[in-house]
């Protein structure tokens, strides 16, 4: 995950980008393409990282299912 403003890249498999990347591609994949888990393998300040993801990632992503 990183900071807002930055450009997104896309690999095969691969997910880098600002939270609200994050938030658009992981939705896509579990609306669209039936996804139903991902592995999260930050590279680089590992607990700021995880935490990102997890209170501003999920929440959202979360929330396409209880509207």
């Amino acid at each position: 995950i990183t900071p807002e403003g930055s450009a997104p890249m896309s690999k095969k498999g691969v997910l880098v980008g600002p939270v609200s990347h994050w938030i658009e591609s992981l939705t896509h994949a579990v609306t669209e393409l039936g996804v139903e888990g991902v592995v999260f393998w930050p590279l680089q300040d590992h607990e700021r990282q995880i935490a990102n993801f997890a209170e501003l990632v999920l929440p959202e992503v979360r929330g396409v299912f209880e509207s």
